[in-house]
């Protein structure tokens, strides 16, 4: 008896009738490429899959925050760094700056009123506004109330009549690099004189 082909596809669909499909490929999946069962909602194995995946997320969020502090760190060091290199050298400016404010406050009058006086003192202060880009500047003292962050008093000026604790001199003038007290300010600062007869 010859099988027709409409027989033998019969007797396959007989034969695999109730066998797994894979639904991408459509073929007969047998033996060791048969798909798992997926786990249900509650099934121990679906658990400890969530409970490992809680761990490694923790885990990778411990590190990031961990990073992000190791970079801040770093970058605190290095500015420090920056600032403490550079700081020889603004001492190093500061006693420049002194010794021109000496010259120019001990100069005899009639050399002040000279050209060339003007021209060095022009100088002097495109010295001072590029050393205030790069950070240093001098702090304001003179008719100031004192400030014991800003400024270092040598002692008492009496005066007659006014406030009391203003900055009345500057021997030195102190300066700012960055937001830091580089040096403070050596001054003097009022008093208000007793009068005697009203002991």
């Amino acid at each position: 008896m010859v099988n027709t082909l409409k027989d033998d596809m019969t007797n396959k669909d007989e034969e695999t009738k109730g066998l797994p499909i894979d639904p991408q490929q459509g073929e007969l999946i047998t033996g060791e490429g048969q798909h798992p069962e997926i786990p249900m909602e509650g099934d121990p194995s679906l658990l400890q899959c969530q409970k490992d995946r809680d761990e490694y997320l923790n885990i990778a969020k411990r590190l990031k925050a961990d990073f992000e502090n190791y970079k801040k760190d770093e970058e605190k060091k290095f500015r420090a760094a920056v600032e403490y290199s550079n700081y020889g050298f603004v001492v190093m400016i500061m006693a420049i700056l002194d010794d021109f404010d000496r010259a120019e406050k001990n100069a005899p009058d009639d050399i002040k009123k000279t050209d060339w006086f003007k021209g060095v003192d022009a100088i002097i202060q495109k010295l001072r506004k590029e050393l205030e880009g790069e950070g240093l500047k001098a702090i304001e003292a003179m008719g100031k109330p004192f400030d014991p962050r800003y400024h270092e008093a040598l002692g008492y000026t009496d005066v007659e009549s006014g406030e009391e604790g203003i900055v009345t001199e500057e021997y030195k003038k102190g300066y700012l690099f960055g937001d830091k007290v580089a040096r403070p300010s050596t001054v003097m600062i009022s008093k208000l004189k007793k009068d005697i007869n009203n002991k």
